[in-house]
């Protein structure tokens, strides 16, 4: 059995007797205890690698901001229970962050964010195409500045639209290194169509 960021809400829904509390768990160490089998990841590998932005995270589960969107779920053997967790790292050292999840949780699917290396030969159609979204180069760098010191957004961001989160490099002159938010679907498109790792 796997679990993806599109099957989780389904997966828990179906589970029988989950109480609808969420519930940090702290007494999980950094090794999973055998009776916590692993039933998949978050990771979208449309969306690429994580992101270091993070959208809401005490209040909501955003699944694809950090640390969310790297994370693994264990199913308890014992009690069918569902746990969320990843290994976070700072200057505290690595531990494991683990959450008691159901059908109730504050899962936030939309929106994501996704980041994007864009070569300069790429920049104008990149340009262009984000016009077509209804984001100018302007809107963009104006967005990014905003966020360029956050590393976690409180504020309720659009589902149905593109956001700036940081943007770096000359257009037409050097690699451009930018971090979007918006719907899944789109920024995956984009990554298929414009990043060069």
């Amino acid at each position: 059995m796997s679990i993806t960021h599109d099957t989780l809400v389904e997966y828990l829904r179906n589970q029988p007797g989950l109480e609808d509390a969420v519930k940090e768990l702290d007494d999980v160490p950094m090794q999973v205890p055998a009776h916590w089998e692993w039933i998949g990841g978050i990771h979208d590998d449309g969306l690429g690698a994580t992101t270091s932005v993070s959208y809401r995270a005490w209040t909501h589960f955003a699944l694809g901001f950090y640390p969310y969107n790297g994370c693994d779920l264990y199913r308890d053997t014992r009690s069918s229970r569902v746990m969320l967790s990843y290994v976070e790292l700072g200057g505290h050292g690595a531990r494991r962050i683990s959450y008691l999840v159901t059908k109730h949780s504050p899962f936030i699917h939309e929106p994501v964010a996704a980041h994007l290396q864009v070569p300069p030969e790429l920049h104008d159609d990149l340009f262009a195409a984000l016009r077509e979204l209804g984001m100018s180069e302007q809107t963009l760098r104006a967005q990014a500045e905003r966020y360029k010191n956050v590393s976690n957004i409180l504020e309720p961001l659009p589902e149905d639209r593109l956001t700036g989160a940081s943007i770096r490099g000359e257009r037409g002159q050097t690699q451009l290194d930018l971090t979007l938010m918006g719907p899944r679907a789109t920024l995956r498109a984009l990554r298929q169509r414009f990043h060069r790792a």
